[in-house]
């Protein structure tokens, strides 16, 4: 099991929406202050990647590639915005059906020694129709998870 003290990275996945930004100053943040390397990550989810990001397609796999071009453009400009270049980073975008699994699997690759994720905080029929990456990712994942709701005070306003 993961301990805090093993130097191994902060993993912090993100959707661009403005909680999953919140969590990503965070975990720049506390990767600052424990002096390792943030594992910033987006996941393409392959069920409903169609809805994600509109692109006219002549082919699936024209969309596909337009879609993962479009989002390391959005996680070049996140990177750029919110995190600077004092701190070591590696970005990437996945593609995988089930984000939860996709950000446990991930974690578990690299040897993160912490989650770092936002939330909406949602509840009530909204959860139930939308379920919860997050509460899923709590549940399947062998490391610390750091949940930042809508509601928390900025670690490191942009």
């Amino acid at each position: 099991m993961n301990q805090l003290t093993n130097h191994g990275p902060i993993l912090v996945p993100t959707d661009f929406s403005d909680i999953s930004i919140r969590g990503v100053r965070y975990a720049k943040a506390l990767a600052q202050a424990m002096g390792v390397r943030l594992d910033l990550i987006h996941i393409i989810d392959r069920i409903v990647r169609h809805a994600a990001y509109f692109v006219p397609t002549p082919t699936e796999e024209y969309f596909d590639e337009q879609m993962f071009v479009n989002a390391e453009v959005e996680l070049k400009q996140l990177v750029r915005d919110h995190l600077g270049t004092d701190i070591l980073i590696e970005p990437s975008v996945l593609v995988y059906p089930k984000p939860e699994v996709a950000i446990v699997e991930r974690a578990r690759t690299i040897g993160a020694q912490m989650i770092v994720m936002g939330t909406h905080g949602r509840d009530g029929l909204s959860h139930v129709i939308l379920g919860s990456v997050t509460e899923k990712v709590i549940r399947l994942a062998s490391c610390p998870v750091l949940v930042v709701g809508p509601h928390q005070v900025d670690l490191a306003p942009a």
